[in-house]
């Protein structure tokens, strides 16, 4: 009987021992792949970025025109009523 009690209770200390490093490992895999994707985050990061700034100057050109064209029509309206 009591060789079944001690290989019940190893058993049981083998399961949270493996438990214990499945965790560790999962942690430890986490961290790794963290730095692994840190590139991909940068250039994602870059795009990003990069996409507000070129939609800013494209609203800035759009305005920039409608400006012009105003100004066109409103100096053509002032020369034919002269």
């Amino acid at each position: 009987m009591a060789p079944n009690k001690a290989g019940s209770a190893s058993k049981k200390y083998l399961h949270v021992d493996s438990r214990r490093a499945v965790l560790f490992r999962l942690c430890r895999m986490q961290m790794s792949t963290m730095s692994e994707f840190a590139p991909i985050i940068i250039i994602e990061l870059f795009l990003v970025f990069g996409g507000v700034v070129l939609f800013a100057c494209w609203q800035l050109r759009d305005l920039r025109k409608e400006r012009e064209k105003r100004e066109q029509h409103q100096s053509d309206q002032t020369n034919s009523k002269q």
